[in-house]
């Protein structure tokens, strides 16, 4: 079969995988309240039907292009549906990475994209991720080859805009065996955009293979989100996973990985800082398939006065997944009389030879610790900041000093803003 053949033939298989998705999409209903998954932010609240006209865009405002970080493998950005800067370092072309981008629903046509968009077809659980295989308009592609290790970050960065418009993004990453790779990604709007981004990220980590994600959600606060992470993890593989959010009015989040073959490894952290009137929903769900895999995870929240959060947190462990190793955690701090926090941390065990366990605490700041920094000269907000800041360092030393330093000074930021 000659090249052009082979293109072919990909596109069709990736035109009939969106024909599938459709006609699922169009024959499922939207979730019922009454679903487990969907009992607290209720499909309702995403206001699917406010947001319908996915080419009504609005011009972005003006602004200084977005601070590029100090190291770096890579550096995409996004504005909307279109790439502005796509900048590849010597790792990723030396050590021959595929990077493809795409723009405006362009064919996937890859063999990343055939090998694993079938795979990751069969882990669809609901209308949104439908609807994302369906419509989803821009995205990225990326292949780390065998063997080979990327020390730096690529940063991807996605400036999303629409009024009243539905957003679909997009990205498959596949590490094959025994290779290495980074990646940052920013998810952001400016103020005077109002859309609901559906985001889909699919990680397959190959054996013995290294992948480290930090992730973080900015939109402003009149956008919706919805966003669905799968991810597989081969034997003596191991994923990080750091999933900040901060951003959207109503904002809700599936993570399902699957821990495929034994001495798997995965490290799944959050952290979600929500302010008065946001409301964020995590599902988290971690599959142990094989035998001798671990897991490791841990959320963290800080909620402001009228805001509220959700985190479901669920180990799985199957029948054949003796000597398992997993740990779930989630803690929250409420920084007002009418914030609320709802943490639903559970274990479903199928094999008795395991070490399992989860844990969740939620209160408010300590008034002693408050009232020794006022007796030292600091005043309530000071205090107050320095015990937020202490609280969240716990979290954020997960992550590389340049990260947990963006992360810190966001929220100073914001939280000087309202002071």
């Amino acid at each position: 079969m000659n090249q052009q053949n082979k293109i072919n033939q990909k596109t069709n298989y990736s035109s009939e995988l969106r024909k599938k998705a459709e006609n699922d999409f169009k024959n499922i209903d939207w979730p019922k309240r009454n679903e487990e998954a969907w009992r607290r932010l209720a499909y309702e609240e995403m206001d699917i039907e406010a947001y319908k006209n996915e080419k009504n865009l609005a011009p972005l405002l003006y602004f200084k292009p977005s601070e590029k970080p100090r190291d770096f493998s890579g550096y995409i950005e996004f504005r909307g549906n279109k790439c502005v800067t796509r900048i590849l370092g010597d790792e990723i072309i030396k050590g021959n990475v595929f990077v493809e981008v795409f723009e405006n629903k362009q064919a996937l046509v890859s063999d990343l994209a055939v090998e694993n968009q079938s795979l990751l077809y069969q882990r669809i659980k609901n209308k949104f991720q439908y609807e994302n295989i369906y419509k989803w308009d821009h995205g990225i592609q990326i292949k780390v080859p065998k063997g080979k290790v990327v020390t730096k970050p690529l940063y991807i960065v996605l400036d999303e805009k629409g009024i009243k418009a539905r957003r679909f993004f997009h990205v498959l990453v596949q590490s094959e065996t025994s290779s290495q790779f980074k990646i940052t990604m920013i998810l952001k709007s400016a103020e005077n955009q109002n859309l609901l981004l559906n985001s889909h990220f699919h990680y397959v980590v190959g054996d013995n293979a290294r992948l480290e994600i930090v992730q973080h959600q900015l939109l402003n606060k009149k956008s919706r989100y919805f966003g669905s992470t799968t991810a597989d993890v081969g034997r003596d593989a191991f994923l990080s996973h750091f999933n900040g959010v901060f951003g959207a009015t109503r904002s809700k989040e599936f993570i399902d990985f699957n821990l495929m073959a034994q001495g798997a490894e995965l490290h799944s952290d959050g952290l979600y800082y929500v302010e008065s009137g946001q409301f964020t929903d995590i599902q988290s769900e971690i599959n142990h398939v094989a035998a001798n895999t671990s897991s490791r995870t841990f959320y963290k929240g800080v909620l402001e006065n009228q805001a509220r959060s959700v985190y479901q947190g669920l180990i799985h462990v199957g029948k054949t997944a003796e000597n398992t190793d997993a740990y779930l955690t989630n803690k929250n701090l409420l920084l007002g009389h009418e914030a609320r926090a709802d943490s639903i941390p559970s274990l479903d065990i199928k094999n008795n030879n395991v070490k399992c366990s989860h844990g969740s605490t939620t209160g408010k700041i300590n008034q002693d610790q408050l009232f020794y920094l006022e007796s030292r000269g600091f005043s309530e907000s000071e205090a107050q900041e320095l015990l937020v800041l202490a609280y969240l360092n716990e979290i954020t030393k997960k992550i590389d000093d340049q990260e947990a330093a963006w992360i810190l000074n966001k929220i100073q930021k914001r939280r000087k803003v309202r002071s």
